[in-house]
């Protein structure tokens, strides 16, 4: 029996952005079980850098999908401050 999970990469993208990859990936049970689905999003992302997997069952998945939604993004005011860099 196989079962289908949403999963999301993020990582850098040839440009050197942050950049999400975002995939359906079908897998048996134990394939799951085993984390299986993140080493293989993360070889299909086409993605640089360290690269972060997480899927619909995960709290960094539900944190994006419920803050996208409700248009929850923090407030920070960096233009009195200097440059960085």
């Amino acid at each position: 029996m196989t079962i289908t999970r949403r999963v999301a990469v993020l990582g850098a993208s040839a440009e050197g952005g942050a950049d999400f990859n975002f995939f359906s990936v079908t897998l048996r049970q134990e394939q799951y079980d085993n984390g299986d689905h993140y080493e293989a999003v993360e070889a299909e992302a086409e993605l640089d850098g360290q690269l972060i997997a997480f899927d619909e069952n995960d709290p960094g998945w539900r944190a994006l999908n419920k803050r996208m939604a409700a248009g929850e993004f923090r407030a920070l005011d960096i233009s009195k401050e200097k440059l960085l860099s």
